[in-house]
């Protein structure tokens, strides 16, 4: 056998190894991933590898002067994809994720909407860092039948937060009192969520006032006090989202 064949046998040999070590961590990443979409990527990439595999096989028992770059390009490719694979893999183990619930009443909608805009930029500059702010409120949950309600299953996930933001204005209804009574609670157990209470302060017509909703509002402002807990006045949606994130820096996250 000449030289120049060896020496081409060689080469083949060789990339059959690394081809056969990538079709193994690609199985690896089949028997682990979670959602489908990963599960189909890994299975196009193993298919592609098990014919480039084969190709090779092939002309290692054929060995002529065919030219073998494009089987060797697609395992460079290959190799690049599953490195990019493994640097997202580590990047989500290191991220940080906080948890943040945003409660209010139903009046308060626009402002749950401009809270998850600012949060959402918030992250882009936080992810490198390491750290992601996990939006947690009602909208994300399924209208599905729980049995023991939709509630219990928001009561769960705030527990599971480690900041919860209680908005208020013209009343406190009764499931934004329930959620902040659980991450009171929760608080005075463990020391965590750290609990944010915000008020807004603005004009209202009078002839809209409902006397309950107003008795609502004095009664959770009320319990805030006896519980020795400072809320926070705001008039405006840039005097909320300054006054959150600035607590978000004492509390480290910006460091």
């Amino acid at each position: 056998m000449s030289s120049q064949i060896e020496r081409k046998k060689k080469r083949i040999e060789s990339h059959i190894n690394a081809t056969e070590k990538l079709l193994d961590e690609w199985e690896e990443k089949l028997r682990s991933a979670e959602n489908p979409n990963e599960h189909q990527r890994c299975k196009n990439e193993i298919e592609k590898l098990e014919k480039v595999l084969s190709d090779y096989e092939d002309k290692l028992n054929d060995l002529s002067s065919e030219n073998i770059s494009t089987l060797e390009t697609q395992v460079t490719d290959s190799i690049s994809s599953i490195n990019n694979v493994n640097k997202i893999e580590k990047q989500t183990q290191t991220m940080q994720t906080v948890k943040i619930f945003l409660a209010s009443s139903s009046e308060l909608v626009e402002e749950r909407k401009l809270m998850r805009e600012f949060l959402s930029v918030e992250n882009d500059r936080m992810h490198k860092k390491g750290i992601y702010f996990e939006q947690v409120q009602w909208e994300y949950f399924l209208d599905a039948i729980s049995t023991k309600g939709l509630q219990n299953e928001y009561n769960k996930a705030l527990e599971e937060c480690d900041i919860v933001v209680s908005l208020f204005f013209t009343k406190a209804g009764k499931y934004t009192v329930e959620e902040l009574e659980k991450a009171y609670e929760k608080f005075i157990r463990t020391g965590k969520p750290h609990v944010f209470t915000y008020f807004k302060d603005a004009a209202i017509n009078t002839s809209q006032i409902i006397e309950n909703d107003i008795s609502s509002l004095f009664a959770i402002k009320k319990s805030l006090k006896d519980k020795k807990h400072y809320y926070t006045s705001y008039s405006n949606i840039d005097q909320l989202k300054n006054h959150l994130k600035k607590q978000l820096e004492l509390l480290g996250y910006y460091d």
